[in-house]
């Protein structure tokens, strides 16, 4: 039997980033990030796995990184800083 392979990448969040900052309350950014990309996203402990095209992943890949980053700068994010991403390339 054969398998098609699927893209996948982990992202391994710094201990320091505490998971309900970067996810939401009740989860609420995984959801939209989940809504967002056509992508699986998979959330253990501090590590996010990603599968699904490689374009897709890749954005949010891209997504969970520029997030990481507001929050290690010490701001927090809301709903509107995870739907709206490419307001902040202007930034």
């Amino acid at each position: 039997m054969t398998e098609t392979s699927t893209p996948q990448h982990t992202i391994i969040v710094p201990a320091s980033i505490p998971m309900v900052a970067l996810l939401g309350p009740g989860d609420e950014h995984l959801a939209l990030i989940e809504k967002a990309f056509k992508a699986d996203v998979h959330v253990r402990g501090n590590q996010i796995t990603l599968r699904g095209e490689s374009a897709e992943v890749a954005l949010a890949e891209r997504l969970m990184d520029e997030l990481v980053t507001i929050i290690r700068t010490g701001q927090g994010i809301s709903t509107e800083t995870v739907e709206e991403p490419e307001e902040r390339d202007d930034d």
